[in-house]
C-alpha cells in the first residue's frame, strides 16, 4: 500500500500523468498544488519504503529522462516547478530507503521558489519568463533569496544527493552517464529560465513590491535548513 501511494506522491510514469492531469486542470488549486504534493511526498519518504524491484528502478529511471526532456519546452515557473521535481526525485526509488532525505534535499529550496513565485502571483503577476523579466533588479530581497534558492535546488542539492548520500557515481557504467547528462541539461534550462529574473531588462516602471520580514524570515530559515540538513 504504501509503494502505491509512492508512486502517486514521489511520482513515476505512469502515475506521473495523473499529476500532470491535475496540475494542468486545476487552476484554482495551482497556488498550493506544489506544496502539497511535496508534503504528500515526504510523508510518504517518512513512513518508509522497502526495497523495489528492477522494473520501478527502470521507470524511475525513464521518468527522470521524459521529464527532463520536457523542460526544454517549459516558459512558465510553476510548470518548471513541478516537472524538475519530477524529473529529480523520481530518482528516489533508486534508492527508497533514503527518499526522505533525498526528497527532503531537494524540496524545500524549490518550495522556497514556490512561494516567492505566489508572492509575485499575489500581486497579479503571471508565472511567466516574460512577466517577470528584471524585477531582481528593483526586488533585491526577492532576487537574493531566488538566486540562492536556485543554486541550492540544482547545484547544492544535486552534489548532496548524488555525491554524498548516493553514491551513485561508483561503478554504474550505465547509470552514471545519464544522470551526469541529466544534471547538465537541469543546470543549463534551470539558469536560462531564472537569468530574464536577474538580468532581463524591465519593460516598464517597476510595480511590484518586494518581500516583507514576516515573509522573509521563515523562507531564509527553510533555505537555511536545506543547507544544513545534509550535513547534520
Amino acid at each position: 500500500m504504501i509503494k502505491l501511494l509512492g508512486v502517486f506522491f514521489v511520482p513515476i510514469i505512469p502515475f506521473s500523468f495523473v499529476i500532470d492531469y491535475a496540475f494542468e486542470n486545476c487552476k484554482s488549486c495551482r497556488n498550493y498544488f506544489f506544496p502539497v504534493l511535496v508534503l504528500l511526498g515526504v510523508l510518504v519518504g517518512a513512513v518508509g519504503v522497502g526495497k523495489v524491484g528492477k522494473l520501478l528502478t527502470l521507470l524511475a529511471v525513464l521518468t527522470s529522462v521524459a521529464y527532463t526532456y520536457k523542460l526544454f519546452k517549459i516558459q512558465n515557473y510553476e510548470e518548471w516547478l513541478l516537472t524538475y521535481y519530477i524529473a529529480v526525485v523520481s530518482l528516489s526509488w533508486l534508492h527508497p530507503e533514503n527518499m526522505l532525505f533525498f526528497l527532503s534535499v531537494f524540496a524545500i529550496p524549490l518550495t522556497v521558489i514556490h512561494f516567492l513565485i505566489l508572492h509575485m502571483k499575489n500581486q497579479g503577476a503571471r508565472a511567466e519568463v516574460e512577466e517577470l523579466k528584471g524585477v531582481a533588479t528593483y526586488l533585491p530581497t526577492l532576487g537574493t533569496l531566488t538566486f540562492v534558492a536556485l543554486v541550492s535546488s540544482l547545484v547544492i542539492a544535486p552534489a548532496y544527493a548524488f555525491f554524498t548520500l548516493y553514491g551513485v557515481f561508483k561503478g554504474n557504467l550505465i547509470l552514471t552517464p545519464i544522470l551526469l547528462v541529466e544534471w547538465l541539461v537541469w543546470l543549463w534550462i534551470g539558469f536560462k529560465m531564472f537569468s530574464p529574473i536577474f538580468f532581463g531588462e524591465k519593460t516598464e516602471a517597476p510595480k511590484y513590491e518586494d518581500l516583507d520580514f514576516s515573509e522573509v524570515f521563515p523562507l531564509t530559515f527553510l533555505l537555511f535548513l536545506g543547507l544544513l540538513l545534509p550535513v547534520l
